[in-house]
């Protein structure tokens, strides 16, 4: 839900934190939490000053198709 959060509300990102937590209506620990565990395993989003971004391999996951604009290049 959150992957999919951060690619059709955000357009892949960059989203933060506090902004995730109010879009899915949960707790900013909760996201954090998640967003530590899928970090560690560096496939779902990099993590920027801005916020995450989603990688070319969240989008695979979900099924789903990078927009091929200048924002989403350094994901493919």
């Amino acid at each position: 839900m959150l992957l999919s959060a951060i690619i059709d509300n955000y357009h892949g990102g960059p989203v933060g934190v506090e902004t995730l937590a109010a879009l899915i209506a949960d707790e900013r620990s909760t996201i954090e939490d998640f967003l530590r565990t899928i970090h560690v395993t560096n496939w779902a989003f990099r993590a920027n000053p801005r916020g995450r971004k989603a990688t070319h391999k969240a989008y695979k996951h979900l099924g789903k198709t990078p927009k091929k604009d200048l924002s989403q290049r350094s994901l493919l």
